[in-house]
């Protein structure tokens, strides 16, 4: 291993916050560009780098996307003309 890397073998273990807000831990690291994250839900991603980890840009595949005002198309939508409603 390049000592100029370091022993990512100690990083098992550590937790950080993804983006999304939920608690990720690191279950195998073989290097820095190689490491496999497990959520607070138990689903576990493989292959991800050390640098995402620390940005918290690991995305959980079970998370469901639901938009704050609502899903698209629901809904009565004022049409506009000329900057005024119809």
């Amino acid at each position: 291993m390049n000592k100029k890397h370091g022993n990512f073998k100690d990083k098992v273990g550590v937790k950080n916050i993804s983006n999304e807000g939920l608690i990720m831990t690191i279950i195998d690291c073989r290097g820095s560009e190689d490491i496999d994250i497990e959520f607070e839900d138990g689903t576990i991603v493989y292959n991800k780098t050390f640098s995402s980890f620390n940005k918290g840009s690991i995305k959980n595949p079970n998370l469901r996307k639901i938009f704050a005002v609502g899903y698209i198309g629901v809904g009565v939508y004022p049409i506009k003309r000329k900057g005024k409603i119809i």
